[in-house]
């Protein structure tokens, strides 16, 4: 319930795209889901000046994750990979983050008012790449899903949000996961899952493409099932059917889906 007079989203995939102004449809106080410039690498400073000095009230990044996570080191077979296969920043997903990094500067340079919010796995191991990402944004808040929502999802938070030291407590885990899932299907494990980008299969009925998917027991199947997409939605927080997008299949909701944030999580923060 921010007032929000544009919101402006740059953002490469189509389908995406689509998913985004179908989830977030205009509303008394929100215009509804613009896309000006779809690749990010093509943001220039002129265009942020353009809007206007202290234009932008809120500055929202979430950068792709996979040149940055730890899961690259380890292969299908589940041996370890070498070093090379997680090339952090300089990889080709990786490098946006420093993209981001040049347009954070060009937008707090015109709107020093600006409020943002950054989110992205836990690299800190890679003290080289951490550190410049740090030195930039601050130091972030880390916070892993499973304290606070239904999912297992560690991240970094870095925002210049004033919060008070006790901003997490009295937010405790949620672990009603039925109250998710269509009737007569249940988790077929103990704990929070993850539910992650990579799914396999038909367009309908993808498989969740991982060493630790996410299982369902259902009553009229005999082997264990997948997520729907309107259970992985409100897993993460969101409202059942907002990323049925026209022509957009339950395999591409369900990649979405497992790239966006934990919104149980976000809501925390605001």
């Amino acid at each position: 319930n921010i007032p929000v007079k544009e919101y402006i989203a740059v953002e490469k995939d189509a389908t995406a795209r689509a998913i985004a102004i179908n989830a977030n449809p205009p509303t008394d106080v929100f215009p509804g889901v613009t896309h000006k410039v779809h690749d990010v690498t093509k943001l220039t400073e002129e265009q942020i000046k353009s809007l206007g000095k202290n234009a932008i009230g809120y500055l929202f990044a979430g950068r792709e994750c996979k040149d940055l996570s730890k899961l690259r080191l380890i292969g299908k077979d589940g041996k370890k990979l070498p070093d090379s296969a997680r090339p952090g920043l300089s990889g080709p997903s990786g490098k946006l983050f420093r993209t981001f990094l040049q347009i954070f500067k060009w937008v707090m340079k015109h709107n020093p008012d600006c409020t943002f919010f950054c989110e992205n796995v836990d690299f800190s191991d890679m003290q080289a790449d951490w550190k410049e990402v740090c030195t930039v944004l601050g130091t972030p808040h880390m916070v892993n899903a499973k304290d606070h929502s239904y999912t297992h999802r560690n991240r970094a938070y870095w925002t210049n949000l004033a919060l008070p030291e006790d901003w997490k407590d009295g937010v405790p885990p949620l672990t009603d996961v039925s109250s998710c899932l269509d009737e007569g299907r249940k988790l077929d494990r103990s704990g929070p899952t993850t539910i992650t980008a990579r799914w396999s299969g038909s367009d309908d009925t993808p498989m969740q493409d991982t060493q630790r998917p996410v299982l369902i027991k259902d009553e009229s199947f005999k082997d264990p099932q997948y997520l729907r997409p309107h259970e992985a939605e409100q897993l993460m927080g969101m409202k059942p059917n907002c990323t049925a997008a026209l022509g957009v299949s339950n395999k591409q909701r369900l990649h979405c889906i497992g790239n966006a944030w934990d919104l149980n999580v976000v809501r925390m923060f605001f």
